[in-house]
């Protein structure tokens, strides 16, 4: 017999007897929404209105195109500005800044700290949270070098409160740097 589990904490409650501590806190998740809803609508944007970022966005093996990988890459830009719309009206910069305020306040607070010697935002422990408010801070500064292929350009828009979530971005690249780290040295 199929029985459909509507979660998986449901699932995890059944048939470990306990809700994990990466539970899928919804609110950070709508929190990261917002950011990233933000985000693209600016990068779009900012890609729009700048005719040589965009065709530094162009994969290496398609520049042969020359203008005609220009106006494919603009007609995507416009399909995704379109296609995103309706969210990206639903958040603001002053949204975006409150959900990084509350972030990095949260970090800094007395009970992040857990007990591998971490900042986390729910429960001083790695949860879900802490993967989609680092995957948010890339709207804010971009993670990795700047000088790799197709690179996304920084927001322009987000750059002047760089200094004043520095501490939310080193929280991110040591999380990054923990479970997602990018060396890739052949041996």
């Amino acid at each position: 017999m199929f029985v459909f589990f509507p979660s998986f904490s449901i699932f995890f409650h059944l048939y470990l007897g306990r809700i994990p501590s990466f539970h899928f806190p919804s609110s950070w998740n709508a929190k990261s929404d917002a950011v990233l809803f933000f985000g693209r609508s600016a990068l779009v944007e900012s890609l729009l209105s700048d005719p040589a970022a965009l065709r530094q966005q162009i994969p290496p093996g398609l520049r042969w195109l020359g203008l005609l990988g220009t106006a494919l890459t603009a007609a995507i830009a416009r399909w995704l500005r379109d296609k995103y719309r309706e969210e990206s009206s639903r958040t603001s910069l002053t949204r975006v800044l409150d959900v990084f305020r509350e972030a990095q306040a949260v970090l800094r607070g007395p009970g992040a700290l857990g007990p591998d010697g971490e900042r986390h935002l729910v429960g001083g422990a790695l949860s879900y949270a802490d993967i989609a408010m680092a995957v948010a801070v890339q709207a804010l500064k971009p993670f990795g070098p700047s000088s790799a292929a197709s690179a996304r350009p920084p927001l322009k828009v987000l750059q002047p409160y760089q200094a004043e979530f520095a501490d939310l971005i080193a929280w991110r690249d040591a999380l990054f740097a923990k479970y997602f780290p990018t060396d890739t040295k052949s041996d």
